[in-house]
């Protein structure tokens, strides 16, 4: 008789044996499996040597490999020849730039030399001078009332809170006192609000308050009054500028086509320039054996040559004076070889691995049931059975999830619960239990084994009877 704790411990025993069994397992397949793909590449790379010497030997080649060699040779002398003309437009660009570099710059003189002379002139000019004294003197005053306003308005920001906070100011404030507004129905509130004002220096306070919340407004207003006739000398000192120096307008338009002309030749030969760089690139790539269509033409003749058996490889191999392919074949055929019995492992490993998860998944469905019914605590046993034994039975795949389960089930006994002053099917005072179970081993249409229990407890008046198939 064994405990459910017991039982659940067995199973989860054993099945925490094979999971570490399956672990091993996937971890060898994982090992295996990084090889064959380190093989793979290594092979990849060992064909696209091969095939890069060959192609270098200038051998024999195949039909469609000799085409695309002699299509990337056409490609080349293409893009030489687009160099020579590249080469010829930037030559005729950057002369094209320096005669026209040399047109702005006399252009810019001769506009900086007009513009001297009229400058004179225009400074000279009794307007001017009269305007920019009054130009000056205008910004002088917006300045200065500018600063007053910044200034009293920093002021105004700092000490209007202690005249606001003062409850008794406010009051008086507020009633107009001292002023005409000012009203009292009763001659002792005037006399008393006259002892206040007295008392806290009403109308000394109340001036510098009005005086502290003037001074912003004020100065705006001076520079609003300002503003006009300041607007109005710039007006009259344009219109003078336009009268002189508009002469000059054509000078500069030329001068600003000049400049467009002249962005618009760099951005020609910053183009020219760019397309002789790939063009180069390219020629260089192909004279390091490097540019996309040659390693193209290695790949497909690789993939040529990976097809070939190792006699007819051999064979090529034997063709040329670089001992480098003969190495490259044997390597090839022994990463083949390699290969070849990795596979096999695998193969092996994952029938290993596939046969011990279903079994982890047998064991797993026991425990299910355990907790599910609540068999697993220490005060349920299982009668008649070892659970060791049929751990050890269903690892082996002597018996079946569903078979221990029921097996399980048949020795099954609940807790003893204690009960007085009662009998079942009996008399006297005692307590008795009565019952009969029988049970049948079959199978079923598909051949899988079905185990069937039929129990029946009866006692007195009453009687109960299950019947379970797995």
């Amino acid at each position: 008789m064994t405990s459910g704790t017991q039982t659940l411990n067995s199973f989860a025993d054993t099945r925490a044996v094979l999971e570490r069994q399956a672990r091993a397992h996937a971890d060898a397949i994982h090992t295996h499996e990084r090889r064959m793909q380190t093989i793979v590449q290594a092979q990849g790379e060992l064909w696209k040597r091969m095939a890069a010497i060959h192609i270098n030997a200038n051998l024999e080649l195949p039909a469609g490999v000799r085409k695309s060699m002699d299509g990337r040779h056409d490609k080349i002398e293409v893009k030489k020849t687009e160099v020579e003309r590249i080469k010829t437009n930037l030559s005729s660009l950057k002369r094209m730039r320096a005669a026209t570099a040399e047109q702005r710059a006399n252009l810019a003189q001769g506009l900086e030399r007009d513009h001297a002379v009229i400058k004179n002139r225009f400074e000279a000019d009794p307007r001017i001078v009269d305007l920019r004294r009054r130009l000056a003197s205008l910004t002088h005053a917006l300045s200065e009332y500018d600063d007053k306003k910044q200034r009293a308005a920093a002021e105004l920001a700092e000490k209007r809170g202690a005249y606001e906070n003062d409850e008794l100011f406010c009051y008086l404030r507020r009633r107009g006192y001292g002023t005409s507004t000012y009203s009292a129905w009763f001659p002792l509130t005037r006399l008393l609000e006259g002892a206040l004002a007295r008392a806290t220096n009403f109308f000394e306070e109340r001036n510098n308050y009005d005086l502290l919340v003037a001074v912003p407004d004020w100065a705006e207003e001076r520079i609003t009054a300002l503003t006009p006739s300041r607007e109005q000398a710039d007006k009259e000192f344009a219109a003078i500028e336009t009268e002189f120096f508009g002469e000059l307008s054509d000078q500069k338009k030329a001068l600003a086509a000049k400049d467009e002309e002249l962005h618009e030749i760099d951005r020609s030969i910053d183009g020219e320039n760019n397309a002789i760089a790939v063009a180069n690139k390219f020629l260089s790539d192909a004279a390091l054996a490097e540019d996309s269509e040659l390693k193209r033409i290695v790949a497909d003749f690789s993939a040529i040559l990976s097809k070939k058996g190792f006699y007819d490889l051999k064979r090529l191999a034997a063709e040329t004076k670089d001992p480098e392919d003969d190495q490259i074949v044997a390597k090839l055929q022994e990463l083949m070889e390699e290969l070849a019995t990795l596979t096999k492992s695998v193969e092996a490993e994952k029938t290993e691995l596939f046969v011990l998860e279903r079994k982890v998944k047998s064991f797993e469905q026991v425990e299910s049931h355990l907790r599910s019914n609540g068999w697993n605590g220490r005060d349920h046993t299982f009668n008649g059975v070892n659970s060791d034994t049929l751990s050890n039975q269903l690892s082996t795949d002597a018996f079946s999830a569903a078979v221990v389960i029921a097996m399980l089930t048949n020795a099954h006994e609940e807790p003893r619960r204690h009960d007085y002053g009662s009998s079942y099917g009996n008399s006297g005072g005692s307590s008795g239990y009565g019952g009969s179970s029988t049970s049948d081993y079959g199978s079923r249409s598909d051949d899988s084994p079905t185990y069937s229990t039929s129990d029946s407890y009866g006692g007195g008046d009453s009687g109960y009877t299950t019947s379970d198939s797995y």
